[in-house]
C-alpha cells in the first residue's frame, strides 16, 4: 500500500506535465481544467463503488490524468485573466496570494468534511463528499467558463501533423523507461522516494534546457529563465521545509510533545493542518497588503527572502523548546508550526505568479508546471531531512534546518538585486 501512495503522489506531480504540454499544443487550457475537474470527481466515485483494487486502481487512475489536466492549468487561466488585463499587472501577487489562501483552505476542510462522513457512514460516504465538492467547483467554473478570456482558448503552440511521430516516438519512450525502472526495483516502496527525485529533478533540468535551446525563445525570454532558475531552485529547497509536516513532525509529536492541555488532549491532526492554517491566515493579510501597496510592495527576491527567514525562526524556535523540555507543550509547537506554515505565503504565490508571467511565450504552461514540480522535489527532500532526525538528537536537528533556512535567506538577499533584473528584462 505505501508503494501505491507513494506512486500515486509522484505520478500526480508528473502528470501535470503532460497536461501543460497538452495545454500548450494541443486543447485549450479552459476545456483541459473543466474536463479535469470532471475526471477527479469521476475518480473519487469510482473510489467510492467499485470493489477493493479495481476501484483504487481505477479511482487512482482517474484522479492522477484528472490533477494533471486540471491543477497547473488552473493557474494559467490564472495568468491569462492578468494578461488580459494589464492595468491589474500590480495586483498579480495579491491574487495568487488568494488562489493560495483558497487551495489551503480546501486542504484543511476536504480531509475534515470526508472525515466525517466516513467515520459516520463509511468509505462510501467519504468519497462521496469529495466528489460532490468536485461537482460543486465545477458548477461555478461552468458558470463563468464563457467570461473568460479569448486567449484560455488559444494554444500557444500547435502540435503540427510533422510532429505526430516524434510524440509516439516520446510516448514509447518514456514507458520503455518506466517499465525497466520497475524491473531494476527501482520503483519498489524503499527505493521509489529516490527514483521520484532524480526524475523529478531530471525533468526540470531537461524542460530548462530544453526552453534555452529553442530557436523559438528569445533573447529576452532566455534572460527571464536565468532568473527563475535560482526562484525554482528555492521552491525545491523550501517545501522540503515546509513538507516535514509529513515525515519529522510525526516523529517529534509521538515522542516529544506533551498532547495535555489541562485535562484536555490535543489532537494529532492538528499537527498535520496548522502549517496549511498558518498559510491561509497570512495569505488573506498578505493579499490585502500588497494590494494597498501596490508598486511599494517588496519585490519578488525580498518575499522569498522573507519566507526563508520566517522558516529558520519558526524551526529555531521548535529547536529552543525541544532542547529545554524533555515533553514540549503541544501549543508551543503548533505555534512553531504557525509560524513555518506563514511563510508558504511569501513563497507559493510567487512561484505561480512568476511562471504565468515569465515563462517563455511558446512554454508558458508547460514553464509553469515545471516551477510547480519543485514541490515534488521538495517532498523527496522532506524525506531526505527525516532520514538526517533519526541520526540526530531532535533540538541539533532542528538548529540544523533552522541554519540552512537561515543560510538561504542571506544566499538570495545577496543575489537579490540581479534575480530582479533577470526577470524584469522584457522585449
Amino acid at each position: 500500500m505505501a508503494s501505491v501512495v507513494g506512486s500515486y503522489g509522484a505520478l500526480a506531480q508528473l502528470a501535470q506535465i503532460v497536461g501543460s504540454w497538452m495545454a500548450d499544443r494541443v486543447i485549450a487550457p479552459r476545456v483541459l481544467v473543466l474536463f479535469g475537474g470532471c475526471l477527479i470527481a469521476a475518480g473519487h466515485i469510482a473510489l467510492g463503488i467499485l470493489p477493493d483494487f479495481v476501484g483504487l486502481f481505477v479511482g487512482l487512475g482517474l484522479v492522477v490524468v484528472g490533477t494533471g489536466a486540471f491543477k497547473t492549468n488552473l493557474s494559467r487561466l490564472m495568468g491569462i485573466i492578468y494578461d488580459d488585463n494589464p492595468e491589474w499587472e500590480i495586483r498579480r501577487d495579491a491574487g495568487f496570494t488568494i488562489y493560495l489562501a483558497a487551495t489551503n483552505t480546501g486542504v484543511v476542510i476536504g480531509p475534515f468534511l470526508a472525515g466525517i462522513f466516513q467515520s459516520t457512514w463509511g468509505f462510501h460516504a467519504g468519497f462521496a463528499v469529495a466528489a460532490a465538492g468536485m461537482f460543486l467547483g465545477l458548477a461555478q467554473y461552468a458558470a463563468v467558463y464563457k467570461k473568460l478570456p479569448a486567449a484560455s482558448s488559444i494554444l500557444v503552440h500547435p502540435l503540427q501533423r510533422s510532429e505526430i511521430g516524434k510524440v509516439i516516438g516520446a510516448v514509447v519512450l518514456a514507458a520503455l523507461a518506466a517499465a525497466g525502472l520497475y524491473f531494476l526495483g527501482a520503483l519498489d516502496g524503499e527505493t521509489l522516494s529516490t527514483t521520484i527525485g532524480v526524475v523529478v529533478v531530471a525533468v526540470i533540468a531537461l524542460y530548462y534546457a530544453v526552453m534555452f535551446a529553442s530557436p523559438e525563445v528569445t533573447a529576452a525570454e532566455k534572460t527571464r529563465l536565468r532568473g527563475l532558475l535560482p526562484i525554482s531552485l528555492a521552491g525545491l529547497i523550501f517545501w522540503g521545509f515546509s513538507f516535514q509536516i509529513f515525515t519529522t513532525v510525526p516523529l517529534f509529536v509521538t515522542s516529544h510533545v506533551d498532547l495535555w492541555v489541562g485535562g484536555w488532549r490535543v489532537p494529532e491532526l492538528w499537527f498535520a493542518s496548522i502549517i496549511a492554517i498558518g498559510s491561509i491566515f497570512l495569505s488573506l493579510l498578505a493579499s490585502i497588503l500588497w494590494n494597498r501597496l501596490g508598486e511599494r510592495q517588496p519585490s519578488a527576491a525580498a518575499k522569498i527572502v522573507i519566507a526563508f527567514a520566517l522558516t529558520a525562526i519558526g524551526f529555531l524556535s521548535w529547536g529552543l523548546a525541544a532542547a529545554f523540555s524533555t515533553k514540549v507543550p503541544a501549543l508551543v509547537l503548533l505555534v512553531c508550526l504557525f509560524v513555518i506554515g506563514a511563510s508558504e505565503a511569501f513563497i507559493g504565490p510567487l512561484v505561480l505568479s512568476l511562471g504565468t508571467k515569465c515563462m517563455p511565450r511558446k512554454f508558458r504552461a508547460q514553464g509553469l508546471a515545471v516551477m510547480v514540480l519543485s514541490i515534488g522535489g521538495g517532498s523527496v527532500l522532506a524525506g531526505i531531512w527525516g532520514t538526517i532526525y533519526t541520526a540526530m538528537t531532535p533540538s541539533n536537528f532542528l538548529y540544523l534546518v533552522a541554519a540552512v533556512a537561515a543560510g538561504c535567506a542571506i544566499i538570495l538577499a545577496s543575489v537579490a538585486g540581479r534575480t530582479l533584473t533577470l526577470i524584469t528584462t522584457f522585449d
